[in-house]
């Protein structure tokens, strides 16, 4: 297939299709190892085993001296350093 600026890669799902969402109170729960408003990020596991810190996609980018600001996941993932 072809796709020309398409932005529909990634549909809008309920909790981000990692979760589950309580409709009395219109919150997520979400599952092991994601969190926020949304489920929307993963989270830094064992706090990085208490011997490095968490840092998002686009920080790890902007401390090597690069840009990473327009993916989606920019500020989703999150690693180790």
């Amino acid at each position: 297939g072809y796709v020309e600026k398409a932005n529909n890669v990634h549909p809008v799902m309920e909790c981000s299709n990692k979760g589950l969402c309580d409709r009395e109170s219109g919150t997520c729960e979400c599952f092991d190892n994601f969190e926020g408003i949304a489920c929307e990020r993963t989270v830094c596991l064992n706090d990085c085993s208490m011997s490095g810190v968490c840092y998002t996609a686009k920080q790890l980018a902007e401390d090597a001296g690069r840009v990473y600001e327009t993916p989606w996941d920019a500020d989703k993932n999150i690693g180790c350093v």
